[in-house]
């Protein structure tokens, strides 16, 4: 993680940047690491971890000299928008990826140049992890928008099949919990050490819960509920595939 005094230097060089009327706030990673290399001030040590920090971020080729996606610009009242991250497989990526997302429609959302939003995040354990010694670089602001969006209609949603390995400050935010069965023990002591509302009496209801049932609990109800989940009507097209299925039609298409 990068140092506080990393970082105000590292501001420094930016704002030098910025400054600059040839670039035009044009600038990318590797003109912020020239700018460092030229500046015979600074610490040494301070000098190169900034520049080891900027290479590894460049590395992962996700940072240009404009705005992508334009945020604004996938926010609409009444529309979805799904940022689809599958494909990737780094998670350090992800966590960048969705760090930015949440970022932007946060700070948009508080200048209320957007409108207000849910914001729906799958697999939240990836992204705002409990472990202490996380460097999940998301975690921060997911923690700060489940502690202040509800002042700025900045709504969250979060959905984790491991709710012991999402972070207790996020997770005892959330105002209301929909809760499907969960057999594992430590994940129903850490909802029940997240929220007074799940008592040992709820936690066995919730491990006995079937297929399609749901417990529903929060702000959103004036009591605990029982929900019967309808069938999902999208069905994907690899779902009912099974591993032979799959080797047969591997040695289809690269048969000679």
């Amino acid at each position: 993680q990068i140092s506080s005094v990393q970082l105000r230097e590292l501001a420094k060089y930016i704002k030098n940047l910025r400054k600059n009327n040839d670039l035009k706030n044009k600038y990318t990673i590797n003109t912020i690491i020239e700018e460092i290399e030229n500046d015979s001030e600074s610490s040494k040590t301070t000098k190169q971890a900034l520049i080891g920090w900027l290479s590894e971020l460049d590395r992962l080729k996700l940072f240009g000299p404009q705005e992508n996606p334009v945020i604004n610009n996938f926010v609409e009242q009444g529309a979805i928008s799904i940022f689809n991250l599958q494909n990737e497989i780094s998670i350090r990526k992800k966590q960048i990826i969705v760090d930015y997302i949440c970022t932007r429609l946060f700070y948009l959302r508080r200048m209320n140049e957007i409108p207000p939003f849910l914001l729906i995040i799958e697999e939240s354990h990836q992204f705002c992890p409990e472990a202490a010694h996380s460097k999940a670089i998301s975690k921060r602001i997911i923690e700060t928008i489940a502690r202040e969006g509800r002042k700025f209609m900045a709504c969250l949603c979060l959905i984790s099949q491991r709710p012991k390995k999402l972070s207790t400050t996020a997770l005892s935010q959330t105002n209301s919990k929909l809760i499907l069965n969960i057999k594992n023990p430590y994940d129903l002591k850490h909802l029940m050490d997240s929220s007074e509302a799940i008592t040992k009496e709820y936690a066995n209801m919730i491990s006995s819960l079937g297929v399609g049932e749901m417990l529903l609990m929060g702000n959103a109800v004036n009591y605990p509920i029982f929900v019967d989940i309808r069938a999902r009507k999208f069905k994907s097209p690899t779902e009912h595939k099974t591993l032979a299925q799959e080797c047969v039609n591997w040695k289809k298409i690269h048969s000679f």
